[in-house]
């Protein structure tokens, strides 16, 4: 008799995924980009816990990123709200705010490099974002790193303010 499918870790929908991680680890930025797609589907299907498809998602998304092409630095962006979203909802709230304070940092610099897009969302939703998470955007900007966890932006629980 078969086993459940939803009782089993199901195998990779690319089927063996190892060509294409090598890819990726060789700097091809299609493969990287191909990869965050696969395993957040992955992630959200199923198919491995979403935890692990996310850090999985993130490493990828940081090594596309790495080229400086708008479209995968919009994508790294996008994993890292993801990420702060589920680290939210898990209780890990000091991460959940670097991270968006990363994904906010990142979304500034290429509105201030001229992506319309960027700046479009920007000017929808920063006044979304409490002043302690801005100001951690602006400090990752101006230093390129950003806070461990326990350093930060404590004391923000206005429930007005996206997290």
């Amino acid at each position: 008799m078969p086993e459940d499918p939803e009782s089993t870790f199901r195998p990779s929908r690319l089927g063996d995924d190892t060509p294409m991680i090598t890819l990726a680890a060789q700097g091809d930025i299609s493969a990287q980009s191909l990869m965050v797609e696969h395993v957040l589907a992955c992630g959200n299907d199923g198919d491995v816990p979403v935890g692990i498809a996310l850090g999985a998602a993130e490493a990828f998304a940081r090594l596309a990123a790495e080229s400086g092409l708008v479209a995968e630095r919009r994508r790294l962006c996008g994993v890292l709200l993801i990420m702060s979203d589920n680290l939210w909802n898990g209780g890990f709230v000091e991460r959940s705010r670097i991270y968006q304070g990363e994904a906010l940092a990142i979304m500034s610099t290429l509105a201030d490099e001229g992506d319309e897009y960027s700046a479009t969302l920007l000017s929808q939703f920063a006044e979304h974002f409490s002043p302690q998470i801005l100001k951690l955007a602006d400090q990752i900007i101006r230093g390129g790193e950003r806070p461990k966890p326990d350093e930060g932006c404590s004391g923000d629980n206005d429930p007005t303010k996206i997290h």
